[in-house]
């Protein structure tokens, strides 16, 4: 009998990475940004849009599919200099982040962004646009320095996807 264990890939948690495209969109592998506690969870999400054309006498209207929507990844980071950096404004790793969203003058839009988390042999990738960041401040010190924060984070899907070939067959085509 196998254990369930067997198909966890071996190896240590890396933390998440997040690591900037230039502008002819190639990852810049140096300097990366890490976030100091990986998120408890993430979640991706994906939809389709319809059509939904009432036809008068039916008992309900006919869906079409219109469009497949891009993919977006959410997930809350925690950031907490107080332990651990001697107390750092907390700000200071924050804002590698919020600055991604800033438009960048050779692009003249947002930066593209690969999230990164390496889970022993196995590498899991996200690249998108950061749409949204949250931050919510939890903890200062007497001198007002944040030293504790959530930074919600959202991100919508972008890449050149190659489109597999599709054969369509309709019968108003030959």
């Amino acid at each position: 009998m196998s254990s369930s264990r067997s198909s966890i890939p071996s190896g240590k948690l890396e933390a998440l990475e997040i690591f900037v495209h230039d502008a002819n969109g190639e990852i810049q592998m140096n300097n990366p940004i890490k976030v100091l506690f990986n998120p408890q969870q993430y979640s991706i999400n994906k939809s389709n849009q319809f059509a939904h054309i009432p036809i008068p006498g039916r008992e309900s209207p006919i869906t079409q599919f219109v469009r497949g929507d891009s993919e977006s990844l959410s997930m809350e980071l925690f950031f907490d200099t107080y332990t651990y950096k001697d107390s750092e404004d907390v700000r200071n790793y924050t804002s590698k982040i919020t600055d991604l969203m800033k438009i960048d003058s050779n692009i003249h839009a947002p930066k593209i962004c690969s999230f990164a988390w390496n889970i022993g042999k196995k590498n899991h990738y996200f690249t998108g646009i950061i749409e949204q960041a949250n931050s919510t401040y939890t903890i200062f010190l007497g001198n007002s320095t944040t030293v504790s924060t959530k930074l919600n984070v959202s991100a919508r899907q972008f890449g050149q996807h190659q489109q597999e070939e599709q054969r369509l067959h309709s019968p108003d085509k030959t």
